[in-house]
Order: C-alpha cells, then sequence, then structure tokens
C-alpha cells in the first residue's frame, strides 16, 4: 500500500473514531466524563473501559497535542484497533464553524503502557508514557440537506473542491448520479456494491490518479468516479473492511 492510501486510511480511522464509530466492540462500555484539567480549563473525555486515563496522563496527553500542533484540545478518545484489540488514543481540537462549514485538527497518540512500542527517533515527540509520529489531520465537515430532512453533514478529504463536492451531492440528492449493479471481484473482502440504501454520503476524497474522487457511504462502501467534462463517469467500487 503506497503512503497516500496510507494516510487517506488512518484518517479514515482517525475521524471515524471522532465520530463515535467503535471499530467493532459497539457493546464495550464507554466512559463519558468532562474533566479539570490545567489553567482551570476542561476537556470532554470518551473512553473504552479498559483504555481510561488518570488526570495526571490527560495534561501529558494535552501537553503532546500541543506539541503536534494541537494547542486548544475540545476532546480525547480511547477506542480498540480491530483485529487486534489494540488501543490507541485520539484528541480532538475545537471545531471551527463558518457557515457550512465546520473544521478541526486531530492526532492519534500512542501508550508505551499499552504495549505500543517505538524505534526512538529525531522524529517521535513523547511525553511521559505517550508518543506520537507523523502529522495531524484536519477535518472538513461541509453541511448539506434533502428537503424537509434534517441536515447531514460530510467530510471533505484534502484536495477536493467544494464546488465538486457540491455538485456531487446535488447529483445523490437529486438521485442523478450513476451506480453499477452489485457483482463481485476476485477478492474476497472487496466487491463492487449496488446502490446504497442510505443515500447520505459521509465523505469525499481523492482518489490515487488525477480527477478520480471516492465517495463513501454507511457501511464502509466507496464508489469510484472519474469526473470528466463536468460529468462523473463511474469506473467502479468497493466494500472495505477495518
Amino acid at each position: 500500500m503506497n503512503s497516500s492510501k496510507q494516510t487517506g486510511k488512518l484518517a479514515c480511522i482517525i475521524l471515524m473514531t471522532l465520530l463515535g464509530t467503535s471499530f467493532g466492540f459497539a457493546d464495550q462500555t464507554r466512559i463519558n466524563k468532562t474533566v479539570k484539567v490545567s489553567n482551570a480549563d476542561t476537556v470532554k473525555t470518551n473512553f473504552v473501559a479498559d483504555g481510561q486515563l488518570t488526570r495526571k496522563e490527560i495534561n501529558q496527553v494535552l501537553e503532546l497535542a500541543r506539541q503536534c500542533g494541537v494547542p486548544q484540545v475540545s476532546e480525547v478518545r480511547t477506542f480498540h484497533y480491530l483485529p487486534t484489540g489494540r488501543k490507541g488514543i485520539t484528541v480532538k481540537s475545537i471545531e471551527c464553524v463558518d457557515s457550512r462549514n465546520t473544521s478541526f485538527d486531530s492526532v492519534y497518540l500512542s501508550n508505551t503502557n499499552w504495549g505500543s512500542s517505538f524505534e526512538f527517533n529525531k522524529d517521535v515527540k513523547l511525553v511521559g508514557a505517550f508518543w506520537f509520529i507523523g502529522t495531524k489531520y484536519r477535518t472538513l465537515l461541509r453541511s448539506y440537506q434533502w428537503t424537509n430532512q434534517q441536515p447531514f453533514q460530510v467530510s471533505i478529504g484534502e484536495g477536493v473542491d467544494v464546488t465538486i463536492a457540491d455538485k456531487m451531492v446535488d447529483l445523490i440528492i437529486t438521485d442523478k448520479l450513476p451506480f453499477a449493479e452489485s457483482k463481485k471481484e476476485g477478492s474476497a473482502i472487496f466487491t463492487i456494491p449496488g446502490k446504497p440504501k442510505d443515500l447520505k454520503p459521509t465523505s469525499i476524497g481523492r482518489g490515487d490518479s488525477k480527477d478520480i474522487y471516492e465517495v463513501e457511504f454507511k457501511t464502509q462502501l466507496v464508489f469510484k468516479y472519474r469526473f470528466e467534462k463536468g460529468e462523473f463517469i463511474y469506473i467502479g467500487g468497493y466494500k472495505y473492511v477495518i
């Protein structure tokens, strides 16, 4: 898998974690609190039962987040990865709302006490048992609405012009975006899906090459299109498993 796909997958994982997806541990108890931290500030926490952090650890996480470019934090979450069950941490910045757009930054952190090790080098940031290597991610959520229905938000990926996203969502709302019939590919876990039952998209991102866009729906259905001469041409799709 190339670096752009790895980056996109991790960004997707972070987004889904922040939006409440639990990666197959849907029945696991979660603990939600508002915690008073340094300088009389408060931060929301959302922890899996076996991944709770103390106030001291939360302050260490906040310090590490500041070093990673997230100085104002709104929420700290812990979660599990499948299939290993390994625990991770996401830190979300405060949201910036501008008309239909809501944006925030997030970083993924690891904890050596949870068996998450690393090879120390100049790129690793370390505070207490918590460490980070990589980059922060900017999430842009744009609001859309069907007639007489509640607004919904779509994550707009890096490099996607909002005018392109608006055109695609408008075609989805008016039922004019083409979808292929269901059929299997060679892989057991990658299949070309049919039309989604829930037509509200969750994200729109760039594909592997120029003018290729991917739109994701619930249950990890992804459809790929080439944008050519102002039109979206269906070129394939798949259903992925985290």
